[in-house]
């Protein structure tokens, strides 16, 4: 009863192809003092469509409520009935679902969403560069002028140009951040890879089967893009431990990802749930890993670490790392990362109302195209973020750059794409 007063849904899948209707009703009976009856569907009928080997369509309608009342109880007889309609066409008119998700004036309302945000990147963008171009261009000119004279150089000893002999100092933990950056490349290149599969219909990846499959598959076989990139990064940083790299580049993702989904997958083993992976799809997951994913990883290290040269800084490095100024916490890395995550969050908000219905409600998102626009303006609203906030910490005399131009991106990608990559693309 109170699903029916909370209008739920239910779904039901018929060959891959998802039906929903409501439970029952509610009447109004009173207006004042409010009154109504709650009513329960009873009797279940459904069309179907189908060729001589599939199913293409499915429909549901619900007939005979029945009134149910507090405190009563009552005695529901259930029934149903399918309504089979022979067609001679074929499968690639097959539907994917039995009620769209998207109406006409919903998916307007979705474009002019996605074209919003679209305006308001492409405004962030250009706003800034016009202020760190022109910025950066009026202190090179005064710098190199003709007219500067020695009188200017006390005005000019501040800001970015008097820690030119520091912007290059090593990082500390340069074996995770190579890690972060390695890992962080090889799902960009799988979700690139998804997102362009699914927009061109490549594959049927809207299958959930299928998508998992293919999830797996891509990212054992871009484990050597995360290998590569991040044992090139340490041999750059000057690293010496890069066999610890690799394991570490390797299990990063890979050992919490398993870890967690042990214990969820033991835990639905324990109660007989059915979202539970069976034992032989657990090996041969594992397996795919194994002779595949890590073995790659190894393989893109070595080949990475022999390639890359010692990385050449346009200017030397001084000894000594010059003294930090006292800085206000508006220059601190929390805020830097609140900056970052905020602008990049109002580039994506509308579209992740859309997403996170699917993850946990009751709708099938497969406009894969819509992802892949949203997803390029996040990339970019992120990259001009970091840029900006890393050209403010220069311009402080702060020359840690290094982990804040990762945290400032890296947080709103794990706070927006954490449930769904986890969820949707794994």
């Amino acid at each position: 009863m109170d699903a029916i007063e909370e209008n739920y849904y239910f779904e039901q899948v018929i060959d891959d192809i998802k039906v929903r209707n409501f439970i029952g009703y509610v009447e109004e009976t009173k207006v004042f003092p409010h009154e109504h009856a709650i009513f329960i569907y009873t009797e279940y009928r459904y069309n179907i469509i189908s060729n001589s080997k599939n199913i293409l369509s499915a429909t549901l309608e619900m007939y005979r409520p029945q009134e149910i009342k507090h405190g009563e109880e009552v005695t529901l007889n259930l029934g149903y009935s399918i309504q089979w309609n022979m067609t001679q066409l074929s499968t690639e008119h097959r539907a994917r679902e039995g009620q769209p998700l998207f109406t006409t004036r919903n998916l307007q309302i979705h474009w002019l969403s996605v074209l919003n945000s679209a305006l308001l990147t492409v405004l962030l963008v250009l706003f800034a560069a016009l202020i760190i171009c022109s910025s950066v261009r009026r202190d090179l000119s005064k710098y190199n002028g003709s007219e500067f004279e020695e009188d200017d150089m006390m005005l000019m000893d501040n800001g970015w140009k008097t820690i030119s002999m520091d912007v290059f100092r090593h990082p500390p933990n340069p074996m995770l951040l190579s890690g972060i950056l390695g890992v962080g490349t090889q799902f960009l290149v799988i979700f690139v890879a998804i997102l362009l599969i699914g927009s061109f219909n490549v594959m049927n990846v809207h299958r959930h089967g299928l998508l998992n499959t293919l999830s797996v598959v891509l990212y054992a076989l871009t484990s050597g893009i995360a290998g590569f990139v991040s044992s090139s990064r340490y041999r750059q940083l000057e690293g010496q431990r890069w066999i610890t790299n690799i394991y570490l580049t390797s299990f990063l993702f890979a050992g919490p990802m398993i870890a967690s989904w042990a214990l969820s997958n033991s835990v639905s083993w324990a109660h007989g749930s059915t979202q539970a992976l069976p034992w032989t799809t657990v090996l041969v997951v594992l397996s795919i890993w194994l002779v595949f994913g890590f073995p790659l990883t190894i393989l893109g290290g070595v080949l990475g670490r022999s390639v890359t040269g010692k990385y050449s800084a346009p200017c030397r490095t001084r000894a000594i790392p010059r003294e930090l100024p006292r800085l206000t916490f508006f220059y601190s890395t929390p805020t830097y990362m609140a900056i970052g995550g905020f602008l990049s969050f109002s580039a994506i908000c509308v579209e992740l109302y859309y997403i996170f219905s699917t993850i946990w409600g009751r709708e099938s998102y497969t406009l894969f195209y819509m992802i892949l626009i949203v997803f390029v303006l996040l990339v970019t609203v992120i990259a001009c973020v970091s840029i900006a906030i890393t050209y403010f910490q220069l311009n402080a005399e702060d020359y840690r750059w290094w982990w804040n131009s990762v945290c400032s991106g890296g947080l709103v990608i794990y706070l927006n794409f954490e449930y769904f990559s986890i969820n949707t693309v794994l």
